[in-house]
């Protein structure tokens, strides 16, 4: 089978006439399109506004939805932070409106709470103002609160005390780590201590006080402790003069029968560890003392022996009134030798005193 073969010969058309040609065609379509153009370009500022107005739309209704929110978090924030005029909360329906019902309940209620402590407080206050002994509550080292009598005794303001550093009643800092130390351990595991101690006040004076202290949680000193203070001054000066007088010879100052007999056995009781030896003296002619010059006369030379015996032992020795004319010193860590010479001494020292006629042995 054979194949035809064709000849084509293709005349080229002239270049004018084929932009003519589309030119026709494109202005012909421009004119067809035009009035959707127009359409177009007239919807388009419509468009435009419609977009804008969605917009302020759609933020209007957001800031209307979330608002409410926003107010919420600012008061719960200020809840949050315990501070005062929490108002205006929002009364909007739906969940939001419910949570602004309970944070509003919960401010209530703590205001009310608030309101009730502040009450119990100035009650407390006036208790403590009408106690008899100073009272203040400690915590984490600082006055938290102080009573009327507590600032009459260390003779300070409430408003000099209140927030200051416990440290300012104690007169050094030995003196306030010792209180730190028997003070901790005893609060810590039996919630009370009792102590006798000197404080100082304001003014610089120092004096005796007797201190009792109570956890407010037992076993936990972190919560803070209440302290009872009372001044004790009088009181120990009292019994120290009592004991002296327990102790001590009216007359002649010396150590009496029942405190030496106390030191010898005390004496006798650690005598393996260290020696000691007692010596007893007894004024011979002291009888005629008194029958010539009259009891003033003895008790003179009483007061006066027993000045002379003082002088001649050492410091740590005990010179005692027995009774009468009798006296005893107590020599501890002393042995027997040395004891014989001390004798000798006390003997030869009543004797060599002024011309009175007795004789010691």
């Amino acid at each position: 089978m054979q194949r035809q073969a064709q000849l084509v010969v293709l005349a080229p058309a002239p270049l004018d006439q084929f932009a003519l040609g589309s030119a026709v065609r494109m202005t012909q379509t421009q004119v067809a399109l035009a009035p959707v153009d127009e359409a177009r370009l007239a919807a388009l500022p419509v468009a435009l506004l419609a977009g804008a107005l969605a917009g302020l739309l759609a933020g209007a209704l957001g800031y209307r939805f979330t608002r409410p929110i926003s107010r919420l978090q600012e008061r719960a924030e200020i809840l949050l932070n315990d501070a005062e005029g929490v108002s205006h909360w929002p009364d909007d329906a739906g969940e939001v409106g419910q949570l602004a019902n309970a944070f509003r309940h919960v401010v209530e209620q703590r205001e009310k709470q608030q309101t009730e402590v502040q009450a119990l407080l100035v009650q407390l206050e006036a208790v403590l103002d009408h106690a008899d002994v100073g009272i203040a509550l400690t915590r984490q080292g600082k006055f938290e609160l102080v009573s009327r009598q507590f600032c009459q005794i260390f003779r300070c303001d409430k408003a000099d005390a209140v927030g200051q550093s416990t440290r300012m009643i104690y007169p050094t800092d030995e003196a306030f780590q010792a209180l730190i130390a028997e003070a901790g351990p005893a609060l810590t595991q039996h919630g009370v201590v009792d102590t006798e101690l000197e404080l100082i006040r304001r003014s610089g004076q120092v004096f005796w006080a007797r201190m009792r202290g109570r956890a407010v949680v037992a076993g936990d000193v972190s919560k803070g402790t209440i302290w009872t203070i009372e001044d004790v001054t009088a009181a120990r000066e009292q019994r120290e003069r009592l004991a002296y007088t327990a102790s001590h010879d009216a007359l002649t100052g010396l150590v009496n029968r029942v405190a030496f007999e106390r030191l010898l056995e005390e004496a006798t009781g650690r005598a393996s560890a260290q020696s000691f030896c007692a010596l007893f003296i007894d004024l011979d002619r002291f009888k005629q003392v008194n029958d010539t010059g009259g009891h003033a006369a003895g008790d003179a030379l009483l007061r006066d022996i027993a000045q002379v015996l003082g002088h001649a032992v050492r410091k740590s020795d005990v010179v005692a009134r027995l009774g009468g004319d009798e006296f005893a010193v107590l020599l501890p860590g002393c042995p027997a030798d040395q004891a014989r010479v001390v004798a000798d001494k006390l003997c030869a020292a009543v004797q060599d005193y002024g011309e009175r006629p007795v004789i010691p042995s």
